[in-house]
């Protein structure tokens, strides 16, 4: 159609800026969502790249102002929501959309939230290995909390009553998605861990679903809630590609709930198999040991006399001891007075005073030693007698013990009085004897008034003089009397023959 006269021409440029006015008038600054693709960034820090959808794509820019405050990773696939303005450039032609904002969108927002938090519980230490709590070998009750009506219970109690039917099974209803889903979670995590409900383990699971659908299980209440669980807990939440905060503060993790009712729960058949070769161990063990028992049995008894024979052997040889005993002691006594009667004669005969008073004390240590001798005797004896006693005791039946215990008293006590009799004996003897020695002593006579003359020869007393021929006139002499002794010079002697004859007939 030709150009009319009133139709001005206009240039490119502006056109363009017609254009660009009537974007900005018509098209104000808008969200938009899709997946990131063509991405690069310039040297100057500008970002490039064209958001994409199934038959769409629009390019966009993203100056370097706007992309330095970013606080993720831009990059091909990312899935995001941008604020954007028109505007086309005028050198190239190209319309493009200037990018004012920029986040995350749907899953990669959540994905970003899940490892803040996950970094952020890991440094406090709710993952730490040292926190997990142990779980029961052979559990009798486990709560699980997960959805009402879900598969996943179903699951759980299929496997749990093929392998380990004992085990009772706590359902504690709960949401397991949604915006409500992390406050019901810990509500039915701590109801499970009442002591009332005296729950072994805490089973923690659902079925599997995109990340959105997990997102409850990612929350900080429901990590906190886990962790500060008293009973062990386990986290089976999804798939086994599928993991949760949840699965890292748990106690243990499982891929599925039905692993998860694996793990917690013993294979009956195994159990039966063991119990099986535990019993066949037992009954070997006890055999073994009844043989073994039996062998000593018959060793024992074949050791073990009979009562009364040992009760009559132990009374002979209690018999024996004391006649040997009152045999030694009469012997030793009767051999005590023949010395004692050696001494006396030879006292009698040696005359000298010291000798006499040695003998004496010989005597009395000799009457020492035997008393000493005969109360380790008879020591000697009733321990003797205690260890037979205390064998027999153990050894024999008590009412025989208690007859033998009271015949060993008297025996005890007849044995003590006869040794006490015959050492008062002893010692009635021995005073005796040393009366008759005090008697015939010549310190007695001394003692009387008499005297001793003797005459030095170099020994103590010297040589005692019995006749007036074996002195002379002008020599020493010493009399011993009873408190000691006179020193003296012989100045004449005299016969008791010529007593009446007068002084002149005296020899000088």
């Amino acid at each position: 159609m030709p150009r009319g006269e009133n139709q001005p021409i206009h240039s490119i440029s502006e056109v363009l800026d017609q254009v660009n006015e009537a974007l900005s008038e018509k098209i104000l600054p808008l969200w938009v969502t899709g997946e990131i693709t063509n991405f690069s960034k310039s040297q100057r820090g500008h970002c490039y790249f064209a958001l994409v959808e199934a038959n769409a794509k629009l390019n966009c820019v993203m100056w370097q102002s706007t992309a330095r405050r970013i606080p993720f990773d831009v990059e091909n696939g990312s899935k995001v929501n941008v604020r954007i303005e028109f505007d086309l450039y005028k050198p190239s032609g190209n319309l493009s959309a200037i990018v004012s904002q920029i986040e995350l969108a749907g899953e990669g927002v959540l994905r970003q939230q899940y490892e803040r938090l996950k970094a952020r519980l890991d440094a406090e230490g709710l993952f730490d290995q040292k926190h997990k709590k142990t779980l029961p070998k052979y559990p009798s009750r486990i709560a699980v909390v997960t959805a009402e009506g879900g598969a996943a219970f179903s699951d759980v109690r299929k496997n749990v009553n093929e392998r380990f039917p004992l085990v009772q099974l706590l359902h504690i209803p709960s949401l397991v998605q949604g915006p409500q889903a992390p406050a019901d979670i810990v509500k039915a995590i701590e109801f499970a861990a009442r002591p009332e409900l005296r729950a072994d383990v805490v089973l923690i699971t659902r079925g599997g679903g995109s990340f959105e659908d997990l997102n409850g299980f990612n929350d900080e209440r429901v990590a906190r809630a886990i962790f500060n669980c008293p009973t062990p807990t386990v986290s089976a939440i999804g798939h086994e590609i599928d993991v949760t905060i949840a699965d890292f503060v748990a106690d243990h993790r499982a891929p599925t709930p039905s692993s998860a009712a694996v793990q917690l729960t013993p294979s009956a058949e195994d159990l039966i198999r063991r119990l099986g070769n535990v019993d066949v161990k037992i009954g070997k063990h006890v055999d073994d040991t009844i043989t073994k028992l039996r062998l000593g049995f018959n060793a024992v008894a074949n050791r073990l006399q009979n009562p009364d024979q040992l009760l009559e052997i132990k009374q002979g040889q209690l018999g024996g001891l004391r006649q040997r005993l009152t045999s030694g002691f009469d012997r030793k006594f009767a051999e005590n007075e023949n010395l004692v009667n050696n001494l006396q004669t030879r006292v009698q005969a040696m005359e000298p005073i010291n000798k006499l008073n040695e003998l004496v004390v010989r005597h009395q240590s000799l009457s020492e030693r035997l008393k000493a001798h005969m109360e380790r005797v008879v020591e000697n004896q009733l321990r003797e007698i205690s260890t037979l006693q205390a064998r027999l005791t153990q050894r024999l039946p008590l009412d025989r013990i208690q007859r033998l215990q009271t015949e060993f008293s008297r025996l005890q006590t007849s044995l003590g009085n006869t040794m006490k009799d015959h050492i008062k004996a002893g010692e009635a003897g021995l005073s005796r004897l040393v009366a008759q020695l005090q008697l015939v002593s010549p310190l007695q006579t001394l003692a009387r008034g008499y005297a001793v003359v003797t005459k030095p020869d170099g020994s103590t007393w010297g040589r005692i003089v019995s006749e007036i021929d074996s002195v002379t006139n002008g020599e020493e002499i010493t009399a011993h009397v009873g408190d000691g002794a006179i020193s003296a010079i012989v100045h004449s002697t005299t016969s008791r023959d010529m007593e009446g004859s007068s002084a002149g007939d005296a020899s000088n």
